[in-house]
């Protein structure tokens, strides 16, 4: 599916590339991610972990919901700084902002930085 929408940046216009869920939703990639988070969860402390499957389901859901988004709305774009202006496109992506412009978000209050996160996160190299 081409990109018929874009995001202009610093006054340079780049493609989205948000809509080719609907082409690569079984690419490697998006493959890898499943196998990824189901891995990540069954790794949990006894207690914690989800039974088999269920985080897999949970993000096929979630990409079934990207790629349905991205069907019915050729103007999705990953993200929308919406800090100086009023949101005007969906977005995979989703603020506060967007849901209250009644706007289509396929993912609702996504942090948009690291830094919202970083203190709740640990990382390892």
């Amino acid at each position: 599916m081409p990109e018929d929408r874009y995001n202009k940046i610093r006054g340079r216009i780049i493609l989205s590339g948000s809509r080719t869920i609907t082409t690569r939703w079984r690419s490697p990639e998006v493959e890898e991610i499943f196998k990824v988070i189901e891995k990540r969860s069954q790794n949990q402390p006894f207690g914690c972990r989800p039974p088999q499957d269920i985080s897999k389901k949970e993000i096929v859901s979630d990409f079934d919901k990207w790629k349905a988004t991205a069907k019915g709305n050729s103007s999705l774009i990953y993200y929308e700084p919406t800090l100086v202006r009023s949101p005007t496109n969906p977005v995979v992506l989703g603020d506060p902002q967007h849901y209250a412009a009644g706007l289509p978000i396929v993912f609702k209050n996504v942090p948009q930085s690291l830094r919202e996160v970083e203190s709740t996160t640990t990382f390892e190299g």
